[in-house]
């Protein structure tokens, strides 16, 4: 999952990667959500789940979930992965920070 602000300030928060009943590797747009205005963890945690009720797509098929390191999105108790965490606390899903964001960073700290 991902979000990304367009040149109206609007969010959209991404779902793209996902495995079908045999295991295969399944990488397309399942969900587009926008966002309007501030994107706080509950927002967005709103919006996830909206999109896996319009998809019929039960929380409990979720494994991982790659995220940035952005307070919204990491924060412990009001980022979306605290509220995820506590909104379901019987499912025990991975946060992975996204390796494409680690990269970006990395490369803006070492000035290349």
């Amino acid at each position: 999952m991902d979000e990304s602000t367009d040149r109206s300030d609007t969010a959209q928060l991404i779902f793209i990667r996902g495995v079908d009943d045999e295991f295969n590797i399944i990488e397309e747009l399942a969900c587009l959500q926008s966002i309007k205005g501030k994107k706080t963890g509950q927002i967005i945690y709103n919006e996830f789940s909206e999109g896996l009720q319009n998809l019929n797509a039960p929380i409990s098929r979720l494994c991982n979930i790659a995220i940035d390191g952005t307070p919204n999105m990491v924060g412990k108790n009001a980022g979306f992965s605290g509220i995820f965490r506590n909104q379901n606390p019987n499912h025990d899903v991975v946060f992975l920070h996204c390796i494409i964001h680690q990269d970006v960073l990395c490369k803006a700290a070492i000035d290349i």
